[in-house]
């Protein structure tokens, strides 16, 4: 629906590692998609689906996020459903237990040497073998000096892009983000060939001209839009024309 709504790219939700490894990958002809799916256990109950792809729409625009603290849990997920989706990215930013149990999440801040070898690792075993962009998405630290040091430790990963959710991990969706220092996080990014998208309370794709040209002041950073396109997809319509300074682009999460 972010797609047929003007959406230039779409994450998939998290996904475990541990999981994604457990399914069988079947063509379902019925409804033209590609479904993964762990076999059940006992014959009379079905399988369970845990990752759906419709190709005819979503090829070459569909990220597939995973949920991992281990470098080779995350590579062999990720080459499970390489061949199906356009990149892989990393979650390193949820604070729900969903995610930060067993070190996933928002819990890999806390452990920055295991999220850049885990980034490490995909870049050199899935993305240049299948020449599919590396990601991964992050909240703020602490402070200001924390966060760019840690930008500048993931973009020397060979990551292609690093989405920021202008949110500490204790700080709830309702609250205003942190943007005061968007602009030196792109400037560590450029210097290392990775696009930023900003991720945080971005109403719909004229909110994010906005800012991109009175806030940002840079129409080389992304947008990702989350709970404002959960309730209305349509917010991605192309409501209002893109600077002409630069290139423009908003994804789903």
């Amino acid at each position: 629906m972010a797609l047929a709504h003007g959406a230039d790219l779409v994450w998939s939700p998290e996904i475990i590692d541990k999981k994604l490894i457990q399914c069988v990958r079947k063509e379902n002809t019925a409804l033209q998609t590609v479904d993964y799916v762990v076999p059940s256990k006992v014959q009379t109950r079905p399988e369970t689906l845990v990752f759906r792809t419709y190709p005819k729409l979503e090829s070459s625009k569909l990220i597939f996020q995973i949920g991992s603290a281990s470098p080779a849990l995350a590579t062999q997920a990720a080459l499970k459903v390489i061949n199906d989706v356009s990149g892989i990215d990393i979650n390193a930013g949820c604070p729900k237990h969903f995610s930060i149990h067993s070190g996933m999440g928002s819990a890999l801040l806390r452990t920055p040497d295991t999220l850049c070898l885990i980034l490490k690792e995909l870049v050199k075993n899935v993305g240049n073998p299948h020449s599919k962009p590396i990601s991964v998405k992050i909240r703020l630290l602490d402070t200001k000096q924390d966060t760019l040091q840690l930008v500048k430790r993931l973009c020397a990963t060979g990551i292609t892009n690093l989405t920021v959710h202008c949110r500490k991990t204790e700080m709830r969706n309702r609250e205003q983000p942190i943007t005061d220092y968007i602009a030196e996080i792109y400037e560590i990014c450029q210097a290392n060939n990775v696009s930023l998208i900003v991720n945080g309370a971005i109403r719909d794709r004229s909110h994010f001209h906005d800012l991109q040209a009175n806030h940002w002041k840079n129409t080389n950073i992304g947008g990702m839009i989350a709970e404002c396109a959960e309730r209305d997809p349509t917010v991605f319509d192309h409501t209002s024309k893109p600077s002409e300074d630069g290139p423009s682009w908003v994804v789903a999460c």
